[in-house]
Formats: C-alpha cells, structure tokens, sequence
C-alpha cells in the first residue's frame, strides 16, 4: 500500500473516533420562560421603575416564603417551596409590596438558596425577602446591614418561635405581623449572602444551635443542581434522591431576553408615585376607558429595567415635583437625583423605624386586630394539637391491638404445645397398659437345658452327657 493511502485511511480512522456525538440541543431558559410558566398562577404588570412584574393569585393574608419549610444544605439555609411556581419566585428576583398591600415579584436572573434577610435572638428567629432596590454584587455580597441599606421594615418579616423553624409547613406556626415591631427591638440581623465555591452560599442563624431546640429536625441535604427543566426528575425518584440526602433544584442559567410578543401582552401599568416614604398614597378613580392604576408604596428604586418601557400615569395621578426636582442641582434622570432620593428615603424611613420602636401600645384597631389574629393562631395551634393527640391515641390503639394480636398468637402457640404434651403422655401411659395386660414372652423362660435339675431327681442336663 503507497504511503500516502496509508496516511489518508489513519486520518480518517482518527477523526472516526474523535469526532463527539451530536449534541442534543435546549432551549434557552429566559425571561419568556418566567412568563409562560407564572401565567397560570397569577397577574404579570408593568410596574414603573421595576418593568415587568408579576403578582401571584393567592389568599389576602399571604406571603412569601410562608408555604414550605426551611432546609440546611452544602448552600446554606435553602426554601423548600411546596408551591407549583416557587422554583423560580424564591430562587431568582425579588419581593416587594403594593400600596394595596399585595405582594409582586420583580424578575432576577441570579439563582440562590433563597433570597431573604435573616434576624434572630434567644426567642425568636425570623426572615424577610430581599427587596428590587437589593442587586446582587458578586464582590460584595450581603451583610447584616441589608435592613438598613435597602429600608427592610418589620412588616416585612415572617417570625416564629425558634422550636418551630423545622416545621414541614411554616405557615401555621408563624406569628402575626402586628408583633413584629415588638420582636424585631430584641433581634440581631445575621444575614451573610456570599460566594464559596464559585457558588452563592446563604448563611444565616447557627444551624446546629436551633436545630437542638426545634421540635421537628431541620433536614440537611446535598444539592443536585438542574441546569435545564428537560432533565427535571420525576417526582418519585425526587422523593428517592431525598430520602438518599440529596436535594434536587432547578437552576438553570435565565437570559434576560423576552419577547416583543410577551412585551406586548402587558395590559394592566402600575405607576409609583413620589411620596413620603411610608405615607399611604389614596388611590384616584381611574376613568372609564383607561387601564386600573395601582400605586406602590414608596421605595428607594436601583433595580435596573434598561430596555422596558414604562407606561406615564394618567394627568389626574401626577405627583406634585419635590423640591429636588425643582432645584437646579439633581433633576430626573441625572445620577446624583436618584441618590439624594436614595439618601432621603432612608433616613426619613429610619426615624419612622425608630418612632414606631417607641411606640409600644398600639393604636384600637391594630390592638383587635392583633388580638384577632392571636386568636386565629391559638385556634390553629388547638387543631394542630388535636390533630397530634388524635394521631397519637391512634398510633397508641394500634400498639395496644397488635400486643394483643401478639398475646393471643403466643396463648395460641402455648395452649398447641401444651395439648401436643398432654397426646404424647396418653400415648405413653397407654402404651405401659398394653404392655401389662400381655402374656410373659417365651424368651422368659430359660431352656430346659439350662435350667438347674432338682435334688434327687433321676435326669441330667445336656452338658452332663
């Protein structure tokens, strides 16, 4: 064979076994993703300054991060969601409130454990989802400062007692918002969000200190991350990878990227108006014709939403320009604008915060709600406990009828062995009868040429002759 067919065939041999097989192609995870799976559940808005938002269908008295139990993973304190959309509302993007008092959720694109600002004391151990105003900065992370640097209020944390972190379900053990500003005086914030391992890693309250005191233990598990929703596993072998101490998430890599027909299926604009931080904006009628407006309560605004457009409240909602506006010095869209009203909110929300702390003795009406509120929750406690006592008398009646299964089983056993005893003693004492009642055998008797002949009688024996 020629030199150079035996260097083309070695070629080709080669690139036979290099060449890798075909990939199977994903599809991108992007902003569409969160549209299309979020639809179902709930309401996507146009918020001004935050863009696209999205504002679950769910009962008046919820919130985030109250339906499904906390979890210590090799990431720190993780979200277990029991909610069909909590893969992507708790692990990526952002919480904050309207002026109605509903929750929206605003769109991110960093997955973490969860998203949540952490304080706890001796007593109590509560958690508060991070603002939009809280962008995630790789370098810098979170620290115990995030109540103060994005204006965290105590109306925006969930608290329950410390023995009740571990709960399967947090909801019904979690104390009413109107306590909050009495907790939250004897709190520490030991929220850490940083980097370890290429990784955002949650720190937070000392895992093995509380998990001494809860009444049910806090699971830990090792995360199995699932970067496309192609390979979601099935929910059976979910429940095999838990109980083998893995925990599977999906956490794919999000494309900021949608769609002009996701853009334009935006109907329903929400405007935020400049106003105190904290003072309650009455919302205007809307005129017929036009979209309902609802106004969001005032927050320092640093979540970037280049490339949405924002809707301009109608004439009749425009707010009255602050002195900043009018001043010479900062104007809207000027960078210094945006921090001196950073700046302001701030520190008017800080001594808000600090006259509310002073403030022990609620108002009427905040009292009867708070003490309708501790009523629902004692009620809630006494269902739960009934429901304890009832699953424990009947764990309790099913141990006391299986022993006595068991009893009756072994009594069963003792009353067969003990009639087997009493056939094989009538067999013997019958066996003995018989054996009395025969005739003597003839090997009783010995041989007559054996036997000893009788003085003075005339014959012999056999061994004479």
């Amino acid at each position: 064979m020629k030199p150079s067919l035996l260097l083309a065939a070695l070629v080709a041999l080669l690139g036979f076994f290099a060449s890798p097989a075909p990939a199977q192609t994903q599809s991108p995870v992007t902003f569409d993703t969160f549209f299309q799976e979020l639809s179902p559940y709930g309401e996507w808005i146009n918020v001004q300054d935050y863009g696209m938002s999205w504002r679950p269908k769910v009962d008046p008295g919820w919130r985030p991060y109250t339906d499904g139990r906390w979890a210590q993973t090799d990431a720190g304190w993780t979200w277990m969601s029991n909610e069909p959309w909590g893969w992507i509302v708790y692990h990526y993007g952002r919480w904050t409130t309207l002026d109605d008092g509903g929750w929206i959720w605003v769109p991110g694109y960093e997955w973490a454990p969860a998203w949540v600002s952490w304080r706890t004391d001796d007593d109590y151990v509560g958690w508060a989802p991070l603002p939009p105003e809280a962008v995630w900065q790789p370098s810098s992370g979170f620290s115990t400062t995030v109540d103060v640097s994005y204006s965290i209020g105590p109306q925006y944390y969930n608290f329950c007692p410390v023995q009740h972190l571990g709960w399967p379900a947090m909801r019904p053990v979690l104390l009413p918002v109107g306590q909050n500003i009495t907790i939250i005086g004897g709190t520490a914030n030991v929220t850490i969000i940083t980097v370890r391992n290429n990784a955002i890693y949650c720190a937070g309250p000392d895992y093995d200190r509380i998990n001494r005191r809860v009444q049910y233990p806090i699971p830990r598990y090792q995360l199995q991350r699932c970067q496309s929703t192609d390979g979601w596993p099935a929910s059976v072998d979910r429940q095999n990878l838990l109980k083998q101490g893995v925990l599977p998430v999906l956490a794919p890599k999000v494309y900021p990227i949608f769609s002009a027909t996701t853009q334009r299926s935006i109907t329903s604009h929400v405007s935020r108006p400049r106003s105190t931080p904290g003072q309650r904006v009455n919302a205007q009628p809307t005129p017929a014709g036009q979209a309902t407006v609802i106004q969001p309560s005032r927050r320092v605004v640093g979540y970037p939403v280049a490339g949405i457009p924002v809707t301009t409240p109608p004439q009749n909602q425009a707010a009255t320009p602050t002195p900043a506006q009018q001043s010479n010095e900062a104007r809207p869209g000027d960078p210094r604008y945006r921090q001196q009203q950073a700046q302001q909110a701030q520190v008017e929300e800080n001594e808000q915060r600090r006259r509310n702390l002073q403030q022990q003795t609620p108002q009427p009406d905040t009292a009867t709600r708070i003490q309708q509120q501790q009523q629902e929750m004692q009620d809630r406690n006494r269902k739960i406990q009934e429901a304890q006592q009832e699953r424990m008398r009947q764990m309790q009646q099913s141990q006391i009828d299986q022993q006595q299964r068991q009893t009756e089983a072994l009594q069963k056993q003792r009353d067969a062995m003990q009639q087997q005893l009493q056939q094989q003693q009538d067999r013997q004492r019958q066996q003995q009868q018989y054996q009395q009642q025969q005739p003597p055998s003839r090997s009783q008797y010995q041989p007559r040429s054996q036997q000893t002949p009788p003085p003075g009688s005339g014959w012999k024996t056999l061994n004479n002759y």
